[in-house]
């Protein structure tokens, strides 16, 4: 065993890790998260900390989360999918479980910390951006640009919802703290934004477009409110010039969010069972996701019996397309409700807005953005359900709430 010292400043350099492989590799990040419990278990005194607790009220919320899913497999048939959930959610627990047992890291280690994804994030978009357009110029394809083909590994929104947040970041330091960013860093951030930018245009997510756009909005929002309308018309400016290049540089995407437009404005209850285009494709789940939640209110059908429970609806109804696709509810809110009932889905929205507003009471803007990106982004997307996003989420709300310095 070591000192509690050397514990915290070794969390620390996993932090950084952790941070910065989450854009870049899925293999590396489960090998880190192992590295921070043996360091938490290894360093011992776990029964002092556990007798100081920070915030306890919040970690208990927090851990909530997965032990309602656990709790949800006392009725559920199938068990192989519900402990392979367990498994995809085990950072619902371990984060909040060793952040709210350690002490708060200094304002200037955060901010290394939020360095760290970005330097990621840029890396891993230099990385797509290259694969991308070698094969673009093999094959003369340009889909090799675009969409699933382009981001590999991540889907699309996924990867769009940690870009946002690292632009988030971006304008954060660049808006807040220009004269106190280190040399080094100012090209990083210079560079990061147009990159991330573009990046997000040819992903064509649109959950990942109104993530954008929330942030540019909330950005020259906090600029006004801020009275710098100097870098308020700077930054409107770039984002107008920004957005008539890329519509006529890559029609593709104007045509991808038309189509989604046409959907919704021609909704009239009535979409072809075998529609297979995103938009269309969530106007059909989301009635039956609905419908189950009626028949279970309650505590839900079961943590590993919801996907079975959807697939069957589908069938029943005829929706050859999503039930060909094995399609989960593609909406955060209606996959807990209708998995875990009434409490699940009330513990997933005290555990977005409770931090909100803590957010809020610390004047912690990046976190507030956070928490808003992982609200956009669940309203059509189930993004708990995945490694992508479950990590995404429990890392960063936990650092947030119980790493972070208070104000």
């Amino acid at each position: 065993m070591y000192s509690q010292k050397i514990q915290h400043k070794i969390q620390y350099y996993l932090l950084l890790g952790i941070a910065f492989s989450l854009p870049l590799s899925k293999k590396v990040v489960p090998i880190l998260i192992i590295l921070i419990v043996l360091n938490w278990l290894i360093s011992g005194d776990l029964k002092s900390r556990f007798s100081n607790l920070i915030k306890p009220k919040y970690a208990f919320l927090f851990i909530s989360f997965y032990l309602l899913h656990l709790t949800g497999l006392i009725y559920t048939s199938n068990m192989e999918f519900g402990w392979f959930d367990m498994e995809v959610k085990l950072s619902f627990l371990i984060f909040p479980l060793v952040f709210f047992t350690s002490r708060p890291y200094s304002i200037f280690q955060m901010e290394h910390i939020k360095t760290s994804f970005i330097g990621g994030c840029l890396i891993s978009g230099i990385i797509l951006l290259v694969n991308g357009f070698n094969a673009y110029f093999e094959t003369g394809d340009v889909t090799n640009l675009l969409y699933g083909k382009l981001s590999m590994d991540y889907h699309a929104s996924y990867y769009s919802m940690y870009l946002c947040l690292a632009l988030a970041m971006i304008m954060h330091f660049i808006f807040t703290k220009w004269e106190c960013i280190s040399s080094w860093e100012r090209p990083l951030y210079i560079i990061s934004m147009p990159v991330f930018l573009v990046l997000i245009v040819l992903l064509m997510a649109k959950s990942g477009f109104i993530t954008l756009v929330f942030v540019i909005f909330s950005a020259l929002i906090f600029l006004l409110f801020s009275k710098k309308f100097g870098q308020a018309l700077i930054l409107f400016t770039s984002v107008l010039i920004f957005a008539f290049a890329i519509v006529h540089i890559i029609p593709e995407s104007k045509i991808r969010i038309n189509k989604a437009i046409d959907v919704f404005t021609s909704y009239s209850g009535d979409i072809n069972p075998n529609a297979i285009e995103s938009t269309a494709e969530r106007l059909l789940i989301w009635p039956v996701a609905m419908e189950l939640i009626k028949e279970h209110p309650l505590i839900g059908v079961g943590t590993g019996d919801i996907k079975d429970e959807l697939i069957s609806k589908y069938k029943d109804k005829s929706l050859s397309g999503v039930y060909d696709e094995g399609l989960n509810a593609h909406n955060q809110f209606l996959q807990t409700f209708a998995a875990l009932g009434i409490f699940g889905f009330l513990s997933l929205c005290l555990g977005l807005v409770l931090p909100l507003v803590h957010s809020f009471r610390q004047s912690n803007f990046i976190y507030a953005m956070l928490i808003m990106i992982i609200i956009i982004n669940a309203l059509t997307e189930s993004i708990l359900e995945v490694q992508a996003g479950v990590i995404f989420y429990a890392f960063f709300n936990s650092l947030f709430m119980f790493l972070y310095p208070d104000k």
